[in-house]
């Protein structure tokens, strides 16, 4: 039965899962649709509204993209989430706006990952700082070899 009590019980036990294992981005959007899915605004609607505002906000501020127009109920908002595309291009100004409302926790936010450009290049500068950490007295040849094997290792400034 689709009860008040139940609803937020429901809410609050998956928004759990989602904080333990670290979703973010993608992975977040994905698991909020997979959730979600059957949800309209009226079941939201059921929810207590604080705890629909803590959702949108986890989402927001964990690389989930949704709509900061005033006059929106949180509702709506979520059920816009279940129907939005998982890979939204972030604009530099939805970055600055979700920034400068306290923590932006995704790889889209360059103040966290500031020489990531794609998942690629992040992968390809681990590999190579993974070497200096290991063997930080290996020759530079050893590190350039290892930069030639993947295509989108380089080094760091």
């Amino acid at each position: 039965m689709l009860t008040k009590p139940n609803i937020n019980g429901y809410i609050i036990w998956v928004m759990k899962i989602w904080k333990d294992s670290e979703y973010r981005d993608e992975a977040l959007i994905e698991a909020f649709q997979e959730d979600f899915a059957e949800w309209t605004t009226e079941i939201f609607d059921v929810a207590d509204r604080l705890l629909l505002r803590d959702l949108r906000d986890h989402l927001r501020k964990n690389g989930v993209f949704t709509e900061c127009k005033p006059g929106i109920k949180y509702a709506k908002q979520l059920e816009n989430i279940l129907k939005q595309d998982v890979n939204h291009n972030w604009t530099e100004q939805e970055i600055e706006y979700v920034s400068n409302r306290g923590i932006f926790n995704s790889r889209f936010n360059p103040k966290m990952y500031p020489h990531q450009n794609s998942p690629e290049e992040f992968i390809g500068i681990q590999e190579s700082q993974c070497i200096r950490e290991i063997h930080p007295q290996a020759p530079e040849k050893l590190i350039k070899e290892q930069e030639s094997i993947s295509p989108f290792a380089k080094k760091e400034n």
